[in-house]
């Protein structure tokens, strides 16, 4: 089984998600497949302020794992790093 390549998406609503992208090139729109919402917030410890990362559920209650996100509300789409793509695997 081949690893999926998760991206990141950056939307225009401020939101961060990891998911697998499938691209349509004539459509305006873009098919994310299984997303979560990356939630981020700094803690302090000993050795001084940490990020801390919690995935959730992009949208909740839905039948289906795909949705279709309008280009024009991505602002930046990269890929996700080897940790978060497993822990985003393990999450999935």
């Amino acid at each position: 089984m081949t690893q999926p390549n998760a991206k990141i998406l950056k939307l225009s609503s401020g939101e961060e998600i990891i998911c697998n992208v499938v691209n349509n090139p004539d459509q305006p729109y873009i098919s994310v497949v299984q997303p979560m919402k990356l939630n981020s917030w700094p803690r302090a410890t000993r050795n001084g302020i940490e990020e801390s990362l919690s995935l959730q559920r992009w949208v909740h209650f839905a039948e289906t794992d795909t949705y279709d996100v309008p280009k024009s509300q991505i602002i930046v789409l990269t890929e996700a790093s080897f940790g978060l793509t497993k822990f985003y695997l393990y999450c999935v």
